[in-house]
C-alpha cells in the first residue's frame, strides 16, 4: 500500500451475511447479498445490493462493511459487522428509523444516502 492508495478488497461480494439496521423488519434479521449492480462484484458503503431476507428478494443499501478505516485511505470507519438498509423497486428506504449508528460519508452519497442518513440518530 504504497503512495497513499487503498489496496484493499474488503466488502461486500455475493453471499455475504448483512444484518438489517431499519425498523422495517424485526431486531437482528440476517439478510444474504444475492445481487450486485455494479460490475466490480466487491462493494462498499453506500451501494446497492439485492439481498434475500425472510424470504424474499429486496433491494438494499450498504451502511456498514466489517473491515475499513485503513491508513491512508479515505474509508469509512472500521465496524464490527456488515449492515444495511432496505429499500423498495424506487430504491426509497422501507422503514422509518434505523436501529445502527451510520459512517457521516453516507450524507454524500446521493439521494438515496441522504434520505437514509435522515432517518439515523448517531453517526460516527
Amino acid at each position: 500500500m504504497g503512495g497513499g492508495r487503498c489496496m484493499r478488497k474488503e466488502g461486500i461480494q455475493l453471499m455475504t451475511r448483512l444484518r438489517v439496521i431499519d425498523n422495517s423488519v424485526p431486531a437482528r434479521t440476517i439478510a444474504r447479498c444475492a445481487f450486485v449492480f455494479r460490475r466490480k462484484k466487491i462493494v462498499g458503503v453506500g451501494n446497492k445490493i439485492k439481498v434475500a431476507c425472510q424470504g424474499k428478494m429486496q433491494n438494499a443499501l450498504v451502511t456498514n462493511i466489517r473491515g475499513g478505516g485503513a491508513i491512508n485511505c479515505y474509508a469509512p470507519p472500521n465496524f464490527g459487522e456488515n449492515t444495511c438498509v432496505l429499500l423498495d423497486n424506487s430504491f426509497q428506504p422501507v422503514g422509518t428509523r434505523v436501529r445502527g449508528p451510520l459512517p457521516s460519508i453516507l450524507r454524500k452519497m446521493g439521494p438515496t444516502g441522504a434520505k437514509v442518513s435522515s432517518m439515523a440518530s448517531r453517526f460516527v
